[in-house]
């Protein structure tokens, strides 16, 4: 496969140019010619790297948040949550000055 070549692009999108003739004109096929080739075959050693790393949810959880008081946000709304699963407290709307500097 050719890169950035109008020549190599218009071969893929066209195909041979016997294609574009009649039929009969069409180079005969001949399956034994093919099967007669030389085979070379060439054994080559395969080279892996396998890495591993290790996600912190911390990491995965900081790194979600676009800002940093939108990351405060989601800390007091983790807060928030925490304290209803401890006390089955339900706090609703928006997050007081003590909520989001206990966030920080």
């Amino acid at each position: 496969i050719c890169k950035y070549d109008p020549n190599c692009i218009e071969a893929w999108l066209s195909g041979p140019e016997f294609l574009t003739t009649e039929k009969d004109k069409w180079p005969e096929y001949r399956r034994e010619v093919i099967l007669k080739l030389p085979v070379e075959l060439e054994l080559k050693n395969a080279t892996t790297l396998d890495t591993m790393t290790t996600v912190f949810p911390l990491d995965k959880f900081i790194s979600y948040f676009s800002s940093w008081i939108k990351l405060k946000q989601g800390i007091a709304w983790l807060i928030r949550f925490k304290r209803y699963l401890y006390n089955k407290t339900v706090v609703r709307g928006p997050f007081t000055l003590n909520e989001l500097d206990n966030a920080e």
